[in-house]
């Protein structure tokens, strides 16, 4: 791609010799979003609901918190593929002038990391004080220390690991196959006319249940009201875990895309933190972070 756009958000003020900028990743469906109150996102249109409205981290990023912008400038941005104002498969193709859709080039996670490293060179930031992300995030944040080793001085994956592990890659195939095998997904060119809810809410809720433990679902799902009416046809559901998996589902389609939760399982199914490091071993590759 000639061009793209990378949709930030600044908590802080970046110092004289910007030193003090720490980099957020956030998770797969997340968004540069982390702190404070937005109910605006340019080029987000609908899907920037009011659950998006409050930062993500608010509770981490601020005076006296975890990220403390009295020290520190945060910088966290929305990924190469997403969907909440950086390029993405929804985003307008200048040579067209339709959503890119199905034509968006895959990406991976070195491409997402990269594309923020051109931000900082943008903001003139040549060596953070710290890279943080959570999950997916934990991965970008190894990709960049062990890429651009002299580029960052901390570095504070969460919740993450060194490799796409054979249970995920499952879990990842299901989400993709329940996305594709919807008919109003049409190949990824959707956008002109029904969009494939049915598939990204299975998807979402195939996920959902890795993000947080059976008890805590449990627990959450105490208050969901349960319908006597079939959601789909004959099942009719009996149980409160149900109706809340089933909600949790139907509102996240309010708020993502479809193509650009695909690019990132793709993104996500290749990640070889060795190989995207060009080492031979994860061994060889953390030498260079010493």
């Amino acid at each position: 791609m000639p061009r793209f756009t990378l949709a930030y958000e600044l908590y802080g003020t970046i110092n004289a010799d910007a030193s003090n900028v720490i980099l957020l990743f956030h998770a797969m469906t997340g968004s540069q979003h982390a702190a404070g109150i937005n109910r605006r996102v340019h080029d987000a249109g609908h899907r920037w609901t009011a659950d998006l409205h409050e930062g993500w981290w608010d509770a981490f990023i601020g005076p006296g918190k975890a990220l403390d912008t009295r020290k520190f400038a945060v910088v966290c941005a929305n990924y190469l593929g997403g969907c909440y104002g950086s390029t993405g498969p929804a985003s307008t193709d200048p040579a067209t002038g339709k959503p890119w859709g199905h034509r968006f080039p895959a990406i991976r996670m070195c491409d997402i990391v990269d594309a923020q490293v051109r931000l900082l060179d943008h903001l003139g930031v040549r060596t953070l004080h710290a890279v943080v992300g959570g999950s997916l995030g934990g991965f970008l944040c190894l990709s960049l220390a062990t890429r651009y080793p002299d580029r960052v001085r901390k570095v504070i994956p969460i919740a993450s690991g060194m490799e796409t592990t054979v249970h995920q890659r499952i879990l990842n195939f299901e989400q993709v196959t329940a996305i594709e095998a919807d008919p109003d997904f049409r190949g990824g060119d959707y956008y002109a006319g029904e969009l494939p809810h049915r598939g990204l809410a299975l998807a979402r809720r195939i996920a959902h249940k890795t993000f947080i433990s059976p008890h805590a679902v449990d627990e959450r799902a105490r208050g969901e009201v349960v319908s006597s009416r079939p959601p789909f046809g004959w099942y009719a559901m009996n149980h409160p875990v149900e109706s809340y998996m089933l909600h949790q589902g139907n509102k996240f389609v309010r708020r993502f895309d479809a193509n650009s939760y695909l690019r990132i399982l793709d993104a996500w199914q290749w990640f070889d933190l060795a190989a995207e490091g060009g080492a031979r071993s994860c061994d060889a590759l953390f030498r260079r972070c010493r």
